[in-house]
Formats: structure tokens, sequence, C-alpha cells
């Protein structure tokens, strides 16, 4: 119906929420990439701009040829929105399975290929879509879904990152992509018409994405049991450091040490010293082991 609203529209909305999980990962470019470019391989703010670079003079070079062969080839959209969608997820598995300099190129122009292919396309299925309500509020709809990843996507990346690491972080983001992937799939399914259409699901297309899922959900399974298990390592250390300190300074004094950052000084008006000596001790420790020394004297004064 012409007068459709957007908000009642379940194909349109599933595909906004697709868009939502494309775009969040797709900004740790701009934001959580560039600092793992600098944290984990040293680069320069030069060479990361270069890299940068790269992304738009390949969009500028690219774009515009890519786009066209993919309309003259009368390539279905959704399969194209797909196939980008999985070249993004491909960067960010790069960016874990080889952790190479020359592999940050190959990941930058996964990313970028998949950007061409997919907001050109994604747009135009709002345009085309609009046609079925007010357009304005069709395509303000589809304006706030890129804000909405806008405000969520630079924060989760860098908390995600502060609590898990950058490995964890983009086996996630390579999840959410994939978990997008699906949503596409089910889009199209639900705006298809009873006629079949052209460019069904691909062998490579399907193959990628089951290659993918399943590399994906074992490292993301495997990463996450390492990082239980060094939790759990870290919590025991520091019950061991805790002890030691204990055994070594009174407890008011070690919970000073460890909460506050201070010149530890305590003033008394009167105090009594008492110096203390055992009889006999020099004739005692040539007689006993010295472990039977430490625990004759832990009896005396712990």
């Amino acid at each position: 119906a012409p007068d459709r609203s957007p908000y009642t529209d379940g194909p349109y909305l599933l595909f906004l929420l697709s868009m939502v999980l494309i775009s969040v990962p797709f900004l740790q470019y701009f934001s959580t990439i560039p600092i793992f470019y600098s944290a984990v391989h040293g680069l320069s703010e030069q060479w990361i701009g270069t890299l940068l670079g790269a992304n738009g003079m390949l969009i500028f070079l690219m774009e515009m040829p890519l786009i066209k062969y993919c309309e003259d080839k009368a390539i279905d959209r959704f399969r194209i929105m797909r196939f980008s969608v999985l070249l993004i997820a491909l960067s960010f598995v790069v960016l874990n399975v080889f952790p190479m300099l020359a592999f940050l190129w190959v990941g930058m122009a996964f990313m970028t290929v998949g950007e061409m292919l997919n907001f050109p396309f994604m747009n135009r299925f709002a345009y085309d879509r609009s046609d079925h309500g007010p357009p304005g509020a069709y395509m303000a709809l589809f304006t706030i879904s890129w804000s909405v990843a806008h405000i969520f996507g630079h924060t989760l990346g860098l908390n995600l990152i502060a609590q898990f690491g950058y490995e964890i972080t983009w086996w996630f983001f390579a999840g959410l992509l994939i978990f997008a992937v699906g949503l596409l799939y089910l889009t199209a399914s639900s705006v298809a018409s009873a006629a079949p259409t052209p460019g069904g699901i691909g062998a490579v297309e399907a193959a990628l994405t089951a290659a993918l899922t399943g590399v994906v959900l074992v490292t993301l399974d495997y990463f996450i049991r390492r990082t239980r298990e060094a939790n759990r390592l870290l919590r025991i250390e520091q019950e061991k450091a805790e002890n030691l300190l204990l055994n070594i300074l009174p407890k008011e004094i070690a919970a000073i040490l460890k909460n506050e950052n201070r010149t530890i000084a305590d003033q008394f008006e009167n105090a009594s010293i008492l110096f203390a000596d055992l009889v006999d001790f020099t004739p005692l420790t040539a007689r006993l082991a010295p472990a039977e020394m430490v625990d004759l004297l832990n009896r005396l004064f712990s």
C-alpha cells in the first residue's frame, strides 16, 4: 500500500537490523583498527594514514566500474550484499589468522571491496522499498539505522578490546557479520515473489559462508575458553601474592599498599619498645635443623 508505514514493514525492519549489524564492524576500520595498527603492529601515523588513504583511493578508482559491471550482469542485489558482507567478515579473519604487516593491506582490500559492493546496493534497496509508503519516512529510518551504528559501534569496539583483547574482538565482529548475512537471506526470502529470481545462493558463496561460520564459531569458542582459563590462573596468582604480602606485613599495612598510593607513616604520642633475646639461641641453632628453627620462631612470634 502506498501509505504503509515503514514501522509495519517487516522485511524492511529486518533489512535495517542487518544494516546496523554490518555498520558496527565496518566502523571499526575508522576507530579501533587504527589503534590496533599502532599498538600491535607498531605502525606510525603516516603508515596508518596511508592504509586508510588506500581505502579512499580504491573507491575512487574502482567503485563506479564495479557497480556498473554488477548492474550490466543483472546480478541479484541481495546476492551482492551477502557477498560483500562476507568480504568484510573475511577482512577481520585475516587480521587474526595472518598477523603480518603485509596482510593488513589484504584486510583493507577485502573491507574496501566489501564496502564498495555493499552500501550502494543497500541504499538502492532502501530507495526502492520506499515506494511501499512515505518515501521520506523510509529513507529517514534508513539514515537513523546508520546513526544507531555510530552511537554504539565505537564504544562497543573499545569496550570489547579492553575486556577481551583484539583477537576475540575481531572474531566477535566477524561472527556478527556472518549473522548479518543470515538476516539478509531472511530479508531476501521475505521480499521474493513467487516467480523464481536470478542469482540464488551460489555454490562458492554458500561454501564461503559455511567455512567462515565454522572458523568463527570454533575459534571464538577456543578464545573464550582460553580467556576464562587465563582469568582463573590470574586469580590464583593474585591470591598467592596477597598471602605472601600478609606473611610479611600486618593486615592493615598490606591493605594500604594494595588500595592506596601514599606514604605510610603513623604518629604515636607514647610508645614502648621491648628488646627480647632467646637464652642460648646461638647453641640452639647449631643443634636444630633450619626447618625446625623456623618452626620454633613461628610458634614464638606468629
